[in-house]
């Protein structure tokens, strides 16, 4: 099992401002010690098939890149990709979309 994050990363979240942040963000958190895989969507539901094929592949660690859309598709795929109720798999967050209500939803 990889015990990096893999980066899902969505360049049109924000209106395109994901894209123009994304890796300067990325940088920061690799210098910080997180080990990071990054992996681009080019389209919508591909967010969705890389998580569903990282979590076949034994990945446990998502870093959702861009905004709602992003995180919906992690989840969705990881949850496709075979997750058990017993397993759990960390997520976390880079918001760089429009909204991100759902971020702000789980927190205070």
């Amino acid at each position: 099992m990889n015990g990096a994050y893999l980066a899902v990363i969505n360049a049109a979240a924000g209106g395109g401002r994901c894209g123009k942040l994304a890796r300067d963000a990325l940088a920061r958190l690799r210098r910080a010690g997180v080990e990071l895989e990054e992996a681009w969507t080019e389209r919508p539901g591909q967010a969705t098939a890389l998580a569903a094929d990282a979590w076949r592949d034994g990945r446990r660690h998502f870093l959702a890149v861009g905004g709602d859309g992003t995180v919906y598709e992690i989840l969705n795929g990881v949850f496709s990709g075979g997750a058990h109720p017993t397993e759990r798999p960390t997520l976390a967050f880079l918001p760089l979309g429009t909204g991100n209500s759902f971020l702000r939803d789980f927190t205070d």
